[in-house]
């Protein structure tokens, strides 16, 4: 992805913070979508992140290999 290196560290930090808390989560027999938030609404925007998060690793990755060659038009 074409961004500063900065954005780069925060954004990969962020991102492996998170998977490494949901990989703990997971491992203690939780769910890392519910019961993090403290009510429905709270587990609800967590589970959002938490996509968000997943999804934004996986574009970046893509991103990264030289996926977007294959989808321009021409």
């Amino acid at each position: 992805m074409p961004v500063e290196w900065w954005i780069a560290v925060v954004l990969t930090t962020i991102v492996a913070v998170s998977q490494l808390g949901s990989g703990v989560i997971q491992a203690l027999g939780g769910n890392p979508f519910t019961g993090i938030g403290g009510s429905a609404s709270g587990d609800g925007m967590w589970g959002l992140t938490l996509r968000g998060l997943y999804g934004l690793d996986i574009f970046s990755n893509f991103s990264g290999f030289g996926g977007a060659q294959y989808f321009r038009p021409g």
